[in-house]
């Protein structure tokens, strides 16, 4: 027979040696995970997404991942004339309609009166002549001063929404391609 001291730092190697089993076990579990997750293909909305929020974050002194292209405003509805006889209100909404090398973005900023905040509402076409093609699963980032404060994908019909969006300093920014970015500010001088 073992000594009761011997018996106990038995007893205690055994518990070590069995913990240490156990984290073996848990370790190799977590393994098995990871490799199983790095043999799953990433979709292509999250890559998108990744891309888009990389070159958003990007000093400016570094090259941009993507082609900002040049857009026009075509319509601001901050721009039409008042109408003879009302004061002069600050409209609840504001739509604008831009352009930018073949696709359309059509935009609604609407203050929410329940919340505060600003919600946006809009649309991504590619004109291709007479024809309009919506664009899905296209990344939207909602800046407000260079910090992200809205994230949307493009639904089947190329609409977007973000809602509880600061009112002030507001950027739109759509992957519209791999490789391509319109970057629109949202102010009143927009």
């Amino acid at each position: 027979m073992v000594d009761r001291e011997t018996e106990q730092a038995m007893i205690a190697e055994l518990e070590a040696g069995r913990a240490g089993t156990e984290s073996a076990a848990l370790l190799r579990r977590v393994a098995d995970v990871a490799r199983a997750d790095a043999e799953q293909p990433v979709p292509e909305h999250a890559v998108r997404m990744a891309k888009a929020l990389a070159s958003v974050r990007r000093p400016s002194e570094r090259p941009s991942l993507f082609e900002r292209l040049p857009f026009a405003v075509v319509f601001d509805s901050l721009r039409q004339p008042v109408a003879a006889g009302t004061r002069d209100l600050q409209p609840a909404h504001r739509q604008l309609s831009i352009r930018a090398a073949g696709f359309v973005l059509d935009v609604r900023l609407e203050q929410e009166p329940a919340a505060q905040g600003t919600a946006m509402v809009g649309q991504v076409v590619e004109q291709k002549g007479a024809q309009a093609a919506a664009l899905a699963e296209v990344p939207v980032l909602v800046l407000a001063g260079g910090d992200v404060v809205g994230r949307a994908l493009t639904n089947r019909f190329g609409e977007f929404q973000a809602d509880g969006l600061p009112a002030e300093r507001l950027e739109l920014c759509v992957l519209v391609r791999d490789d391509a970015l319109i970057r629109v500010p949202l102010s009143e001088r927009a």
